[in-house]
């Protein structure tokens, strides 16, 4: 991640009110392509089955990734540290299970995610006596995607208040559509908080909460500003400038002709928009990951951030292949407020 894209602690406050909001991203960021990967968005319409069981062989891969985690500590409250930083993940060669589903089975052999928080830097590791292993799964025989992707993580959490761990595994897990998974969003599972302790053994608090993801080949963090105009009742109650940070992730631009991903990524967008003419080619896939915009209103401080939970997914489509601009761009934006 760029230098002036912060990580960090945030806490949120939900207001009551219908909000409307225009958000402008200052510095003009480039569609050309990254050499660096390629990534396939989540479709928003149902997925109509792959039928090309075509799964990598054994290998490693090594992603640069984003993460969040809410602690809460035994001596009194509840912090949320968003962290970034590089992961390795070993995979198996796809084997069929009983049902004929594909099954690849992974481990998280390596993890460094840091952020800056009010306490001082925090440093979420991978647990270095219990590997973090888990499984990719057909959703349909024969068919490569959506498929079913879990990890069952055991981390090390080194902070001001000390090195931290956990002994039951914390499980995330996710719905993909692409090895590796890029722009999909693994959540914590379990309905109860999962326990962490210090080096000697006493628990010091629990994990309530958790989410990873990788966030595609392409990071481009600029200044944002957004109007955000509240409503009350059919009635406009206040209108709020805002200004701060924005994250948004680029996938590379498809080479078109070149693999099966190209042909996927261009049925889904043609299923999606309605139009027959897409060309994969002129299609950059794009995720807002990061966001805090903050402005002052009559009764207080409003801050407007990207939702943890819901991923702000879009695209940019190229007149002509090749071209940067003009192009046409969205976001579905996912916000708490």
């Amino acid at each position: 991640m760029p230098a002036n894209c912060k990580t960090g602690w945030c806490s949120v406050a939900r207001l009551g009110a219908l909000a409307l909001v225009s958000l402008i991203l200052l510095a003009p960021w480039s569609a050309a392509a990254d050499n660096q990967g390629r990534s396939e968005a989540r479709p928003r319409t149902p997925d109509a089955g792959l039928t090309t069981p075509n799964w990598p062989p054994a290998g490693t891969d090594t992603v640069h990734t984003q993460g969040e985690i809410t602690l809460q500590l035994a001596s009194g409250g509840e912090v949320t540290a968003f962290v970034t930083g590089p992961m390795v993940v070993r995979r198996s060669n796809p084997v069929s299970d009983s049902g004929g589903r594909l099954v690849i089975d992974t481990e998280i052999v390596s993890m460094t995610l840091q952020g800056s928080t009010p306490l001082g830097q925090v440093t979420v590791v991978e647990s270095q006596t219990r590997p973090s292993t888990g499984q990719i799964q057909h959703q349909t025989s024969g068919q490569d995607f959506p498929a079913d992707s879990f990890f069952d993580v055991f981390v090390e959490i080194q902070a001001s208040v000390g090195t931290l761990h956990n002994v039951t595994p914390i499980r995330l897990q996710a719905v993909i559509h692409n090895i590796p998974p890029v722009l999909e969003i693994y959540r914590s599972s379990q309905a109860e908080p999962i326990p962490v302790y210090d080096p000697p053994g006493h628990l010091v608090g629990q994990i309530l909460y958790m989410t990873h993801r990788i966030p595609g080949p392409g990071l481009d963090c600029s200044p944002a500003r957004a109007t955000l105009t509240l409503e009350q009742g059919g009635q406009v109650t206040t209108t709020v400038e805002l200004q701060g940070p924005a994250t948004v992730s680029r996938g590379a631009a498809v080479q078109a002709g070149t693999d099966r991903l190209a042909v996927r990524l261009a049925e889904r967008l043609r299923r999606f928009l309605g139009i027959e003419s897409i060309a994969a080619e002129n299609i950059i896939l794009t995720e807002i990951v990061a966001m805090n915009l903050q402005g002052i209103t009559p009764s207080g401080p409003v801050r407007f951030v990207e939702s943890p939970d819901q991923a702000s997914a879009g695209f940019i489509l190229r007149n002509a292949p090749g071209a940067q601009t003009p192009a046409d761009s969205f976001f579905d934006v996912f916000v708490e407020i």
